[in-house]
């Protein structure tokens, strides 16, 4: 379970999170939605560690996140919250496979069997030993969604997750987190623009002006 409390963002003087509270639980698949620049992606970056909050906490469990030293707060991000994001992010100088790897190498495990399995269930065991500019926009974003599984994750967080595929990939791969959600009882949080994909999540909660309503 993971709780958003009271959050509070601003840049440059300007509020874009005003007294956020959500909480998602277990098995549950949840969709933010809104106009461009409403906050989507500071409110997920907020909620996965990336970014402290102006004020307010993030509860993962009993453990409020941002009362962790860095050095934890990276273990605990590595090991509990898979991030696929709008900003891909590979390493332009690690293959495919190699950039899969990352996050269980950071948690001192190596498990190539595991990386090659969620490679080829996206499509792209034809293209492990790519380099990222290789590959085509579609092809980054499934390499980005197999890299966030890689280490388990309890949590998923999604900022358009399937924008840069096409329509039956998006599909494949919406299925497959719903999948994981279902099967192995985790938590989906995503922020789309796409109506469809929203509407086939459990909840869906609308940001505008700062504030979020279900």
């Amino acid at each position: 379970m993971i709780k958003g409390c009271n959050i509070y963002h601003s840049y440059n003087g300007i509020s874009v999170l005003c007294g956020i509270d959500i909480e998602i639980g277990n098995g549950e698949t949840v969709a933010i939605v809104g106009p461009s620049g409403s906050g989507k992606s500071t409110l997920l970056h907020i909620l996965g560690g990336i970014m402290p909050p102006v004020s307010g906490s993030v509860l993962f469990g009993d453990t409020n996140i941002y009362s962790l030293k860095e050095d934890e707060l990276n273990r605990f991000r590595a090991k509990n919250i898979g991030f696929i994001l709008q900003l891909y992010n590979l390493i332009s100088n690690l293959t495919v496979i190699e950039n899969v790897l990352l996050p269980s190498q950071i948690m001192g495990n190596n498990n190539k069997d595991k990386a090659i399995n969620l490679i080829s269930s996206l499509g792209l065991s034809h293209r492990t030993a790519y380099l990222p500019n290789r590959l085509s926009s579609g092809e980054t974003q499934r390499v980005t969604i197999a890299r966030a599984l890689m280490n388990d994750p309890s949590i998923i967080i999604a900022d358009e997750p399937t924008g840069s595929l096409d329509i039956k990939m998006a599909e494949e791969v919406f299925n497959l987190l719903v999948g994981l959600v279902e099967e192995e009882n985790k938590a989906l949080i995503i922020a789309t623009h796409n109506e469809k994909l929203a509407k086939m999540c459990d909840r869906i909660f609308k940001l505008v002006d700062g504030k979020l309503a279900e």
